[in-house]
């Protein structure tokens, strides 16, 4: 047992050696995208330019049983961040919150298009193409509310309160004082996603030397290459289900630029992981808006299944 401590203690440390450069270029190639995509994010929201695109997508969450309030909130994620579409809710729907079924189909949503400034262009960065995933998460978000309200109103289900365990509060101060909170929040942003990148860097190493990546691989290859995934890509696929699209996509760039992975590899992978990523940990982000865990959880994981699926299907005919 001592042997086997001091064998993978020696490893660890050959690997965090061995692994900085590649660490700090797979950083890089985030922050090139992150830096000045969180800029523009920051100025759209002065202008008040997310609120207008809220009302613009009244109608249509009307549609599927939505307040058109409720527009302003999926604009938010989409434009921002899971975090902001949060707060955006709560400003909104905090003293009145939706419905179990309501607050279900919206965060349903919310998971499959949010961040787009950052996400999709990372997914561009991979060989994907701005308007493919686009059309991908936008309209496939929105399929989504439309089967789940069909469904919640057949099956009769959540039509209960939902409960809120958020809060809102207001912070004070300036002009200055928001601006300079702002840069202290995104250097931090930026020095997290550093250790992240180490930390998901070495696990995979660690997982490739000990053989455990290539028993993943041969066992999730029997499920995944329905959908046009390759055993190469399976890795990259494992770090956007659990981490996100953005630790996920850094990977995937590496990997394509590499030639380690086929653009079509890359394309399906990416698909994927457009409409699901981080799985557990926005979904458990979302159930504290009052969702059903169960639902967002493996629901959105058959979805997202069957959406790249059939895009498979389509692509061996159209493409």
């Amino acid at each position: 047992m001592k042997r086997i401590f001091v064998d993978n203690t020696k490893l660890i440390f050959s690997l965090i050696t061995n692994n900085f450069s590649k660490v700090c270029k797979t950083a890089i190639v985030l922050y090139k995208i992150l830096i000045p995509v969180s800029i523009i994010i920051e100025i759209l929201k002065y202008f008040h330019i997310v609120e207008f695109i809220g009302k613009i997508l009244s109608p249509i969450m009307q549609f599927i049983g939505l307040p058109g309030e409720a527009g302003i909130v999926w604009a938010t994620s989409m434009l921002t961040n899971l975090y902001g579409g949060i707060l955006s809710y709560i400003s909104i729907f905090g003293n009145n919150p939706l419905s179990v079924g309501q607050i279900t189909i919206l965060t349903f949503m919310m998971l499959i298009a949010h961040s787009f400034f950052v996400e999709i262009t990372i997914a561009k960065k991979s060989g994907v193409k701005i308007y493919q995933t686009f059309l991908v998460r936008f309209l496939g978000a929105y399929l989504a509310g439309i089967l789940l309200s069909f469904l919640f109103s057949k099956l009769h289900f959540g039509y209960k309160p939902s409960k809120l365990i958020w809060k809102s509060s207001n912070a004070g101060g300036g002009d200055s004082f928001v601006l300079l909170n702002w840069l202290i929040v995104q250097l931090k942003n930026y020095l997290l996603i550093f250790i992240v990148i180490y930390i998901l860097v070495l696990i995979m190493e660690f997982l490739k030397k000990k053989g455990i990546l290539d028993f993943l691989n041969r066992n999730l290859y029997v499920f995944f290459k329905y959908i046009g995934i390759s055993q190469r890509g399976i890795p990259l696929l494992i770090t956007g289900l659990i981490m996100g699209i953005s630790y996920g996509g850094a990977f995937i760039i590496s990997e394509v630029e590499s030639d380690t992975i086929t653009k079509e590899e890359a394309f399906f992978v990416i698909i994927f992981l457009s409409l699901c990523h981080s799985l557990f940990e926005d979904s458990l982000l979302m159930i504290s808006l009052g969702a059903d865990f169960f639902i967002l959880l493996f629901g959105r994981f058959l979805y997202s299944t069957l959406i790249t699926y059939i895009i498979l299907k389509i692509s061996k005919y159209y493409l």
